[in-house]
């Protein structure tokens, strides 16, 4: 049993759908059995633009090992506008450089409802995500 809640599942009333979405955010769907018998884990996929944003849910399904892929970070070039002339009001136009997370987790068991990271993986799984974020870091310094 899983929590089951895709966008490209079911149509909705727009006000219901917006309803579905925040309970599928907020991990309040009923587990259901699993369609596919040969499904052995619950899947969540998720983002997140930046360090400080919460995770937005994409969908939480039943699958098997080999769709859980883990976190990929995606970085966005830094954009900077330059200026021709030199006048004292022309300012340069910058962007920060900008990061998005995209995870495929998943688990199986009994205590695998709610789509979380069992507690023996959970310390592993913030480990690597911790080194990620610093080896991104330490390529965002060598940019420079």
């Amino acid at each position: 049993m899983c929590m089951q809640c895709s966008r490209h599942d079911l149509w909705y009333s727009p006000h219901e759908n917006e309803k579905a979405i925040e309970k599928c955010q907020r991990g309040q769907i009923q587990p259901t059995l699993c369609h596919n018998i040969s499904s052995t884990h619950c899947i969540r996929s998720f983002y997140r633009k930046g360090f400080d944003s919460g995770e937005i849910i994409i969908e939480r399904r039943c699958g098997v090992l080999q769709e859980i892929s883990g976190c990929t970070l995606y970085k966005s070039p830094r954009k900077k506008r330059h200026i021709i002339w030199n006048e004292p009001a022309a300012k340069r136009d910058t962007s920060q450089n900008s990061f998005v997370e995209v995870c495929v987790e998943g688990c199986e068991g009994e205590s695998c409802i709610m789509n979380s990271v069992p507690a023996s993986l959970s310390l592993l799984f913030y480990s690597c995500r911790l080194i990620s974020i610093f080896l991104f870091f330490i390529c965002f310094l060598k940019s420079f």
